[in-house]
């Protein structure tokens, strides 16, 4: 089973040079799904936002793009999950669009690969818990 994991680094301008980090801690803060891994970490309004995929397996019909929040840190709590009845969602992103609002990037793998196989998807949230419905992006593979 993997597990989300947060890592802090700390970095020490004495003995230290800016690329090599030191790994302080270490700690599992989510594992409530068979498998959870392919994490992304973001600061939002005072608080914490981890996304991260969640599923039967590595490779299961069921991937889910569960996003966790905490103020500190240490203690996590379910923000949202975004399903689709239609694919696998995977490589799930994290970042702030230029309107301010959360931008949750990831691939959709269809369960019908008639057409085409995959489709990039981003969601959209003002505070990090209620997010937009999926919007296609790009090219279909």
């Amino acid at each position: 089973m993997r597990s989300c994991l947060l890592f802090a680094a700390l970095f020490l301008s004495s003995g230290l040079v800016a690329n090599e980090p030191k790994l302080i801690e270490q700690r599992r803060i989510w594992d409530r799904a068979p498998h959870n891994a392919f994490t992304d970490l973001i600061r939002f309004q005072d608080r914490w936002f981890c996304v991260f995929r969640e599923g039967q397996n590595h490779v299961s019909p069921d991937g889910a793009l569960r996003i966790i929040t905490s103020q500190d840190g240490a203690t996590w709590e379910s923000a949202a999950l975004i399903q689709s009845s239609d694919s696998d969602l995977r490589d799930a992103k994290i970042t702030i669009a230029n309107d301010g609002r959360l931008m949750l990037s990831g691939a959709a793998a269809l369960h019908d690969k008639k057409t085409h196989t995959h489709q990039s998807k981003v969601w959209f949230s003002k505070d990090g818990f209620d997010w937009s419905p999926a919007i296609d992006v790009g090219d279909r593979d």
